[in-house]
């Protein structure tokens, strides 16, 4: 519901501004027609084609510090047939929306630590990209969702739905039913029918359902009647709670280590080196380890503080429970340009009190981080031991070597080096530098005998594994033991429970490290073939080229260091016709025939598979459509069942971490439901519903909750039952009323 009397007046407006402002914005009819003129596929040149098909998108998927469609492009030319999967599924409209909006951006981001140069440092595929993408292939269905732009028009016409931060899926699902209510008004008004016909031009998408007037509407009345939010989105909050301790009381608290244990101390010291406010994604970046490290820490920390001295807690107001940070911190949300989205403060009584407390003996850095900037610092030194003696230059070189060393690397180019020192040169000094510009390059040439710094990775052990993938230690065994008896394994189960997830963090584990230069993911699907994979003839220029596929590639890689651990993963291996895939490459993956040499189908060069190469392939059981790997290749894949883990330690930790009544009664639900089906003889253990839904989140709140039952967990229970509505709704009462119930 929406104040339709300022609707009207909006549209009394953008009809007054219209034909000014069609000139600014035509450009989003015209670049849906474009991408329906030129999108293909099934396209040979799937990188060229996508780049095409995109031309006339402008700011919609390319702008300032942000570069979705360069992204792809990179993507497509390392790997052309993942992404042309990524769109596959994408499009896909038999599979469930949100789904198909989360497992774009995880591949996204597989693809990129897969293939980083050391350049790659964001995907860019968001949500308001990857809607971007869904308007444009179905402009009579979907909304560009842009959280800022929906959220001002939702409060300038009243209307009772008003996107939160957090929650992603609701929102977008949320914004597309507000604009089909907008819609509908827009739709009756004859002038603005009148008004887009006679501006429609052959270049421009009809917009016949008016689908991307209802989003120019949005925008123009985000832009011309915003209105101030009411709700300290940037002020510090809570002002009007405090827990009522003293310096003194800190004092006494700090020197108790049941409260203030090793890992509370750390996050004490980070934030206060820090200046005493940052997001937990800034801690984590300076002082190494993982946000979460410091998230979670300081929420457990206020719980122990609250429970030894009783004080006054802050309770959360969109869901059962208590904000146990508040305890310690005031907070805010974050600047656009600052990473993380939450920043925490110190509150003035604990600030103080940890001023007076010695923390000398309390690490800083992370064990990784602190081994980082060793090695830097070593390097540094390296390299200004070589240096010529420079009168005067001293401060300047330190500046300099400082700037260098920001990537873990070292300059190599006398232009880089000057250029580092222009940049974050004192204003004072910037006279002096000039004047030793010659020598400073000379120096410069001097620096490129020095070796880049290594890279240290995170350290990832098993500890780890178990404490993210909610697994047994028994299976963790089995599992590790099972992929290095066989060398290929395959992790199937149902929707959710985290296959994709565990095979990357199971070689983590066997690396010992975070080492993602040794990971390679793939997609399959129907289009998949052999000479993706591994190699074949390939249009170039006006004629055909020889080219490697991506396993062939990365088999090459690993044999180059055949004293490390190297993992091919692939998801939905079962989505591609597998013996058509692999040919001849059938036996040599076998672990009896690692390191044999064959020749291929394509050239006439040897190919092996190294021994260091293990394989790990995801298979859905759930998807009916797909047909069962052949026995051939089956025989030689282990098999190992991935299962809802909601019994295991990690995820019961988790669930009471999150301290939701609520959140708690709809497992209960889960399991219930799990059992129905694991009994059901259409159905069985292979369709359960998996954990992985109701994982990842710091703050639980029941419009988040909702979504994954209403957008996530129904409409699968409609695909399973579709032949028995009564089991269906049966199963809608039980799981809304899980909402119903609260107090």
């Amino acid at each position: 519901m929406f104040n339709e009397k300022k609707l009207l007046s909006i549209l009394s407006a953008y009809k007054q501004h219209f034909p000014k402002h069609w000139e600014d914005e035509k450009y989003k009819w015209e670049a849906v027609q474009h991408f329906q003129n030129y999108w293909n596929i099934y396209a040979e040149d799937f990188c060229a084609m996508f780049m095409e098909a995109t031309e006339q998108t402008s700011t919609l998927l390319t702008s300032v510090n942000n570069y979705p469609r360069n992204m792809i492009k990179a993507f497509a030319s390392v790997n052309a047939e993942a992404v042309r999967g990524m769109f596959q599924q994408l499009y896909d409209e038999s599979r469930n929306f949100g789904r198909r909006i989360t497992q774009f951006m995880e591949t996204s981001e597989m693809l990129r630590t897969t293939y980083d140069d050391g350049t790659w440092k964001l995907h860019y595929q968001t949500p308001n990209v990857i809607t971007t993408y869904l308007w444009l292939r179905y402009p009579d269905k979907y909304y560009i969702y842009k959280y800022a732009e929906v959220r001002a028009f939702a409060k300038a016409i009243d209307s009772d739905f008003i996107p939160k931060k957090g929650n992603v899926i609701y929102n977008i699902e949320g914004t597309r039913k507000f604009y089909n209510e907008i819609r509908t008004v827009i739709l009756q008004d004859a002038v603005l029918d009148k008004m887009l016909k006679e501006h429609i031009e052959n270049t421009c998408y009809p917009d016949l359902e008016k689908i991307t007037m209802t989003m120019d509407v949005s925008s123009f009345a985000s832009r011309y009647y915003e209105q101030k939010a009411e709700e300290f989105e940037n002020v510090w909050f809570p002002l009007d709670y405090s827990p009522g301790l003293t310096v003194a009381d800190w004092i006494e608290l700090l020197q108790n280590r049941e409260i203030f244990d090793e890992n509370s101390l750390q996050i004490m010291k980070c934030m206060l080196e820090y200046g005493g406010e940052a997001t937990c994604t800034q801690l984590a970046e300076k002082y190494g380890g993982d946000r979460n490290f410091y998230n979670k820490g300081s929420s457990a920390l206020g719980k122990r503080i609250a429970v030894k001295t009783g004080c006054p807690l802050m309770e959360r107001e969109d869901t059962e429970g208590v904000r146990y940070w508040t305890v310690l911190y005031i907070g805010r949300n974050a600047e656009k340009e600052q990473p993380g989205s939450f920043v925490w403060k110190l509150r003035e009584e604990l600030k103080a009190a940890l001023l007076q407390t010695d923390l000398s003996g309390v690490p800083l850095y992370f064990a990784a981080e602190k081994a980082r900037i060793e090695q830097v610092e070593s390097g540094a030194m390296k390299v200004q031991s070589q240096l010529p003696d420079l009168p005067k230059a001293e401060n300047i070189v330190s500046i300099s070597l400082t700037a260098q060393t920001d990537n873990n690397t070292l300059i190599t180019s006398s232009e880089q080096k000057t250029n580092n020192i222009y940049r974050i040169l004192p204003e004072q000094l910037k006279t002096e530098a000039l004047s030793l510009k010659a020598p400073l390059e000379q120096a410069a040439a001097n620096i490129r005998i020095v070796q880049d710094t290594p890279v240290v990775n995170e350290p990832y052990t098993k500890a780890a594994f178990l404490s993210e993938v909610y697994m047994t230690e028994d299976k963790y065994h089995i599992l590790v033991s099972l992929l290095r008896r066989k060398k290929n394994l395959i992790l199937q189960g149902a929707p959710g429970v985290g296959k994709t997830f565990a095979a990357k963090r199971l070689a983590y584990s066997i690396m010992g490290e975070k080492d993602d230069t040794r990971i390679a993911f793939v997609q399959f699907h129907q289009s998949y073939s052999y000479e993706d994979f591994i190699l074949g003839y390939k249009p170039q220029g006006e004629g055909f080229a020889l080219t490697e596929g991506v396993f062939y590639r990365f088999c090459i890689k690993a044999q180059k260091h055949p004293d490390k651990d190297y993992f091919f993963i692939i998801d939905e291996i079962n989505r591609g016709n597998m013996s058509k895939i692999f040919g001849e490459l059938l036996m040599l993956i076998e672990k009896d025939y690692r390191g044999s040499e064959t020749v291929l189908a394509y050239g006439a060069t040897p190919f092996s598979v190294p021994e260091n190469l293990y394989l790990i392939g995801m298979m859905n059981t759930a998807d009916r459509s797909l047909a069962m790997i052949d026995y051939a290749l089956r025989r030689r894949f282990s098999f190992f069942e991935m299962e809802p883990s909601f019994d295991a330690r990690g995820f019961q930790a988790y669930q009471e971490s999150l301290h939701n009544e609520t959140f708690n009664a709809l497992i209960k639900q889960i399991i219930r439901l799990n059992h129905e089906i694991q009994e059901d003889d259409s159905l069985g253990e292979g369709f359960r519903i998996g954990h992985s839904y109701f994982c990842g989140q710091e703050n639980c709140t029941k419009e988040w909750m909702q979504s994954v039952v209403y957008y996530d967990i129904i409409p699968m229970l409609e695909e399973y039952w579709f032949d028995n509505k009564q089991k269906v709704q049966k199963w809608k009462d039980n799981l809304s009323g899980v909402f119903d119930d609260e107090r």
